[in-house]
């Protein structure tokens, strides 16, 4: 247990309040929104400096990340994870109620910032 919540399974995550603990990878999991002070049989590493994160909401979102992201993003289950590509940039994302929350690295974040928002111009430019 992490911060009081199960290990997610992959693909999944679990949470707590305000708190989420993400799948990652084989045996891994980001925990977000909290630091965990005590864990047993896990360890524990600060990634708040490495990841950049992106909200993008709406009845639109999947359709946008359809052109970046090889995945069914619009079949997705609200708390579901998946590790993937926007472009070419690594990513970690999870379907929300609202629409999704994309982590890429936060070296990358700026031309993830730009491929979003070409996407998202695109969409609003051909529904004109």
């Amino acid at each position: 247990r992490i911060a009081g919540m199960a290990f997610p399974a992959p693909g999944e995550s679990t949470e707590k309040g305000k708190v989420r603990l993400c799948w990652w990878g084989a045996g891994q999991a980001m925990l977000i929104g909290s630091t965990a002070a005590k864990v047993q049989n896990a360890a524990l590493i600060d990634q708040s400096d490495a990841w950049a994160g992106f909200e993008l909401k709406g009845p639109a979102a999947a359709e946008a990340l359809a052109r970046l992201v090889p995945l069914d993003t619009a079949t997705m289950a609200e708390g579901a994870t998946k590790r993937s590509l926007l472009g070419h940039m690594p990513l970690a994302l999870l379907r929300t109620a609202e629409g999704f929350r994309l982590y890429t690295f936060r070296s990358m974040a700026k031309t993830a910032w730009a491929e979003l928002s070409h996407s998202v111009k695109a969409l609003a430019a051909r529904s004109a």
